[in-house]
């Protein structure tokens, strides 16, 4: 009966150690990608912006183009994963 008990724990122990692996690294990719896509999109619209209007407007003339850009915040990471879950 021992045996038996021991190769259910060991079983037990792997599925629940592999599982929270897959979702832990699922998890932080997900974040990773997230987080690369969003400076990437807000760093390329910013200059594709900004970029056209002071040529446009020439050296005489100032003009300040602002992109907001919103702070990643923990509570929208969470929501952003609890979606892809």
């Amino acid at each position: 009966m021992s045996v038996a008990v021991s190769v259910a724990v060991s079983v037990a122990v792997s599925v629940a150690v592999s599982v929270a692996v897959s979702v832990a690294v699922s998890v932080a990719v997900s974040v990773a990608v997230s987080v690369a896509v969003s400076v990437a999109v807000s760093v390329a619209v910013s200059v594709a912006v900004s970029v056209p209007v002071a040529v446009a407007a020439g050296p005489s003339v100032a003009v300040v183009v602002s992109v907001e850009v919103e702070a990643v915040d923990s509570a929208d990471l969470g929501d952003a994963v609890a979606e892809d879950c």
